[in-house]
């Protein structure tokens, strides 16, 4: 069972283990310990895999899969019951009458060999993204940007951007959340120790915000902020349309931050190619850049089958294609259907290439696998 508990009921049961512990001369208890306990919190999303094995029996393939869901009866209330049919009919592996696609020649399948590729670890994965405090195409549903918000605002906004870039990952099979990554960008506005003051406040302030709420669990929660990003006005200027470029540019180049750099440009043709810059290259610059790193472990071929049957082809690694395609007999329409599938998804790969090339000489399609081998013919594996 799957235990999910209030702040109370938490402490309550705690406080039960602890208190129990030691107890009953080392007997084991006699109530049924859960195999999962969660402590309930609204304001965050958790996903955990859960998964349990029985022996098969022939009546289950009929069979009505449930989820019983049992509410506490605290605090003079009733405690309802749910039950949610969750799979309707369990989808069993047929036994294949012929394992042999119909164009496959035996004589030909005994003569060619299959290779794999090395054995996948657990890589490092990442996704960026960018969430702009001044968007024309993007605002909330209010119509106000994140720039125009209260400090307070901004972290929740940016707090739930994040988590949907985060969803998809969890999502995932064999994920590990490894670090998360926040830096923000500010835009020259006024005394720049005041600026870089308020943008270590700030970061700290975001970071709590985003601890409390869990964001990352037990990941690494890193955030930093730049309070003037004179690299990406650099890049906006020298790629804008605007007066005084060239002049504007060397100021930015060769007068320091700290000799007055600001007020120069300031004073540089009555303030206009300034005033530009306030409009036009200051508000593009404020940002609030994430780097999401995890590790993906390498699926078995029942948990690839699957992803496969649901259309999710593309989150599959080579490797894992191979562990699909070698869960069928060699020969069969699925090992070669598989075979071909990974050709064309991977098409830069020797392996996916050779092993498609060699299930067209198993149907004497010797043109189609000349195709598949000439871009490596001076591989002795080819």
């Amino acid at each position: 069972s799957v235990l999910i508990n209030g702040a109370e009921k938490q402490k309550v049961y705690q406080r039960t283990l602890a208190l129990s512990a030691g107890k009953r001369n080392g007997k084991a208890r006699t109530s049924p310990i859960p195999a999962v306990v969660i402590r309930d919190d609204a304001a965050v999303s958790r996903a955990f895999t859960y998964k349990v094995s029985i022996p098969y029996e022939e009546w289950m393939e009929q069979a009505v899969l449930l989820l019983r869901s049992q509410e506490c009866a605290c605090h003079g209330r009733k405690g309802d019951i749910y039950e949610d049919k969750i799979a309707d009919g369990l989808r069993l592996p047929k036994l294949r009458t012929s394992p042999w696609d119909a164009g496959t020649d035996v004589g030909f399948l005994s003569l060619v060999n299959f290779i794999r590729p090395a054995p996948d670890k657990d890589t490092l994965h990442c996704i960026t993204g960018s969430i702009p405090y001044f968007d024309r195409e993007e605002g909330r549903e209010d119509g106000k940007q994140l720039g125009e918000l209260s400090e307070e605002k901004q972290n929740f906004e940016i707090y739930y951007r994040l988590r949907d870039a985060l969803r998809d990952v969890r999502r995932e099979t064999g994920t590990e959340l490894a670090k998360v990554r926040v830096t923000g960008y500010g835009a020259p506005m006024g005394n720049l120790k005041k600026n870089e003051t308020n943008a270590l406040i700030r970061a700290l302030k975001l970071k709590e915000y985003l601890r409390e709420n869990r964001l990352s669990g037990k990941a690494l929660l890193e955030v930093d902020w730049i309070p003037e990003d004179w690299d990406s006005i650099t890049s906006l200027v020298r790629g804008s349309d605007m007066m005084l470029k060239d002049a504007t540019l060397d100021l930015i180049d060769n007068v320091e931050i700290s000799k007055g750099r600001e007020r120069m440009l300031m004073s540089l043709a009555d303030g206009k190619p300034y005033r530009y810059l306030s409009e036009k290259i200051f508000p593009a610059v404020m940002r609030v850049d994430y780097r999401i790193e995890y590790t993906r472990k390498p699926l078995g071929a029942a948990e690839s089958l699957q992803l496969l049957r649901n259309g999710k082809q593309r989150a599959l690694r080579l490797n894992e294609f191979f562990a699909v395609a070698g869960s069928y007999p060699a020969g069969s329409t699925e090992y070669n259907d598989v075979l071909d599938l990974a050709a064309r998804l991977f098409p830069d790969s020797p392996e996916a290439n050779i092993n498609a090339a060699a299930v067209a000489l198993t149907k004497r399609d010797t043109k189609r696998a000349r195709q598949y081998l000439e871009r490596f013919a001076t591989l002795p594996m080819a």
